[in-house]
């Protein structure tokens, strides 16, 4: 998932600046069918944060380019990519 709407508080990070930054980016993206983007690496501390959360950012590859397709699903925005395909 690239972005979902803040509800009842669970993602406070929507409603930010960065938030509305990102809802515009994935409407974007999803109109014009893909977009470029690199992974950022995370871990997790267990079983504190939920899935789609990182305790700390260990890292990314500028050199790796995803391609990816943006759909909306609801009023979520999420990413889909064919993991062969990684330039």
């Amino acid at each position: 998932m690239l972005w979902g709407p803040n509800r009842g508080g669970d993602r406070p990070w929507s409603d930010s600046h960065g938030g509305r930054e990102r809802l515009n980016q994935c409407q974007l993206a999803s109109e014009k069918g893909a977009a470029e983007g690199v992974l950022i690496y995370g871990e997790r501390r267990g079983g504190d944060l939920s899935i789609d959360e990182a305790s700390k950012v260990t890292g990314a590859d500028p050199h790796k380019v995803l391609r990816f397709h943006v759909h909306k699903e609801g009023d979520e925005y999420w990413a889909v990519w064919d993991r062969t395909r990684v330039d």
